[in-house]
């Protein structure tokens, strides 16, 4: 293989594998309607491989009257939400779920359920509004240097060097 084949298979290789070998700590994602106000985004649970919690918020609406009076409507959307282990939204289920006691308080983030596995799910308050899962799972940083040369094109190995900095011990 050419010194351009194996460094174009290793460029690959990073870019399928970086977002699993990335950041492990992920925001739950959810989109509520515009002039959304008070939103609620937490997980509660472990469902499976799943997380299940709140993803609730209130709407107004201002009205106005003939003769100068006007009103507003409050309009609550009180809701369940389920999301894979990446954040990623899964349903929206009519019906706020209770919240449950807290298990730990650590800086910004509240942490409401431990998987068996050791993936935690809760809110963070850095995140307005916004909850976050945090899974279990091998992250690297690459030592090799990047040098900028031109390189012969002649068969040879390329070693590199990846060192763990995530919870999971990289294994040949």
């Amino acid at each position: 293989m050419t010194m351009k084949k194996t460094m174009s298979f290793v460029a690959f290789c990073l870019a399928l594998f970086a977002p699993v070998a990335g950041a492990y700590e992920y925001p739950l994602q959810f989109t509520p309607n515009p002039g959304y106000r008070g939103l609620v985004v937490a997980g509660y649970q472990f469902q499976g491989s799943d997380v299940v919690g709140n993803c609730s918020y209130y709407t107004v609406s201002v009205s106005s009257v003939k003769g100068g009076g006007g009103g507003h409507t409050v309009k609550h959307y009180d809701q369940t939400c389920m999301w894979d282990l990446h954040g990623n939204l899964v349903s929206v289920t009519p019906g706020a779920p209770v919240v449950p006691h807290p298990l730990s308080i650590s800086g910004t983030k509240t942490i409401y359920a431990i998987a068996a596995n050791g993936d935690t799910t809760g809110s963070d308050s850095k995140l307005p509004g916004r909850g976050f899962v945090s899974t279990q799972g091998g992250h690297y940083t690459w030592l090799t240097p990047m040098n900028n040369a031109v390189l012969k094109q002649v068969v040879y190995n390329l070693v590199t060097t990846l060192k763990s900095d995530g919870d999971v011990p990289i294994s040949e």
